[in-house]
This record gives C-alpha cells, structure tokens and sequence, in this order.
C-alpha cells in the first residue's frame, strides 16, 4: 500500500492557493493549507502560522513533514511594498528563507515550488531595480536558488504573471476588469 503524499500549500486562502487546494485534493494528495487567518475548505487540513517567525515555521514543518511544498505566500502589492518595504522583505525573502531551511534540517528531499514575479529585477543591473517588491521578489528567487545550489534541493521557481480565472482576485486584471 503506497502513501498519500503530503503537500503544504502556503498562501492557501488566496487566490491561486484556493484553486491550487482544490486541483491537489481532486489529484489524489493530503493537503495541509497554510494562512495567516481561519480558512474554510472541508477537504484540506488547515494550519494558521505567521511565515515570517522562524519558530513557528520550524514547528509547521515539523508537525506536517511535507514530501511537497508549494509556496504562494507572500506580499504581492507593489504599491504596499512602498509603504512598508521591510514587511514586503519579510513576507517574500525570509518566510522563503525559513520555510526552505526547516525542510533541508527536517526533509531536505522535500520537492519545492516557490513563486517568483515578472517584475523581479536583474541583479547584475541595480539601475533595473523599480521598486521594493522587485527587490523583495528577486532575493526570494536568489535564496530559494542559493539553497538548491548549496544544499542541492529540489527547488523550482515558477515565474506568473497576471493570473485570472474564476473566484475573488485582487491583482491587475482585477482591477481593469472592474473599471
């Protein structure tokens, strides 16, 4: 008798994580789904933690023990990355950074796919550097990068752009659809 495997969706009440709980599901996994506030999917385990504590995501991942992690989390505002650029940092760089390490200390043979952005910036260029979420979004990518390079995990980075389709949605498309 084989396992189910075990995904942890983080970014689970968003837009792409709510549709993406519900292909895994449909597709045979034991989803646990991670936010920050209570999220109702009678399907899915859910598991509140703030990603930006490294304790508790150490805990998360020591409780789930994931064989998969698809990591949707994360500050994806442009305009709210100028307001506060040091939340954007911690939303995308270290919750990336702290997910990442508690698998390579706890299942370092953990499948990972985080999200990168469209709108990341050349690091050999500073002057394409737009705005923080750039920035953010970028080390995210390098971090996730470094520690499949350094500590050969198996990490993916999936690069979307504006995503649509059906349910609530704050991104771009949203926006021009409504005016």
């Amino acid at each position: 008798m084989s396992q189910i495997p075990k995904l942890l969706i983080t970014g689970a009440s968003g837009f792409t994580g709510q549709h993406a709980c519900n292909h895994f599901v449909n597709a045979g996994y034991a989803v646990t789904a991670v936010t920050r506030k209570s999220f109702v999917n009678d399907k899915v385990q859910t598991e509140i933690c703030d990603l930006t504590n490294k304790e508790n995501v150490s805990k998360l991942i020591k409780k789930v023990k994931p064989d998969y992690l698809l990591h949707l989390a994360g500050q994806n505002h442009v305009g709210t990355s100028w307001i506060d650029p040091v939340s954007s940092l911690e939303a995308n760089a270290m919750s990336t950074l702290y997910l990442i390490e508690a698998l390579r200390q706890e299942n370092p043979a953990c499948k990972v796919v985080t999200v990168g952005s469209a709108l990341e910036f050349d690091p050999q260029n500073i002057a394409t550097l737009t705005h923080p979420y750039s920035l953010s979004k970028t080390l995210q990518v390098l971090i996730a990068q470094s520690w499949g390079v350094l500590y050969n995990m198996n990490i993916v980075i999936a690069k979307p752009s504006n995503l649509i389709g059906p349910g609530i949605s704050n991104g771009v498309c949203s926006i021009f659809a409504k005016k």
